[in-house]
């Protein structure tokens, strides 16, 4: 959709897609730009290099088989993929402008948050590709960025704001 911005995203990847003949775009989900993406896809003739899922059951098989997550959304709320995908210990990249992504993002500890532009963000995902100590860095750090929201304590947390709620 407009909103995920992955117009954008596979531009990006065009820019570097060819000095990384072994790296595979993986877009997961389904929308309304699909037959966009799609045209954009075979304009680029990245057809052999960006793979479009479509829906899934199993999302953690793909954050499992992923080296990073390139989440180029242009709004969010709480970004539960990017939560997910901390959770399975992966890196993101996500632009600095949108709202609860540049919460959870922090830039050179669990991902990296660039610029609204093609160019930026292409050598962010360069970045990742070129730098495996990184990736693996960022990574550990995700894992540990998201503490705070797990069910246990998120739970405990309601439970407490109810109960203080019904005492007033």
């Amino acid at each position: 959709s407009y909103q995920k911005n992955q117009l954008f995203l596979i531009r990006s990847f065009a820019k570097i897609s060819k000095q990384n003949p072994n790296w595979i775009l993986t877009i997961v989900g389904e929308g309304e730009y699909r037959e966009r993406i799609e045209s954009l896809i075979i304009k680029e003739n990245l057809q052999d290099r960006i793979e479009l899922i479509g829906a899934v059951k199993d999302i953690e098989f793909w954050y499992k088989n992923s080296s990073f997550l390139a989440f180029p959304s242009l709004w969010e709320g709480f970004p539960n993929v990017l939560v997910e995908s901390f959770r399975q210990g992966l890196p993101a990249i996500g632009l600095q402008k949108t709202s609860g992504v540049n919460q959870l993002i922090k830039h050179n500890y669990n991902g990296l948050l660039v610029k609204d532009n093609e160019h930026s963000y292409a050598s962010a995902m360069q970045q990742m590709i070129n730098n495996d100590i990184f990736r693996k860095s960022t990574g550990r750090a995700s894992l540990k960025s998201i503490d705070k929201y797990y069910p246990k304590k998120i739970f405990n947390q309601w439970e407490n704001l109810f109960q203080k709620l019904s005492k007033n």
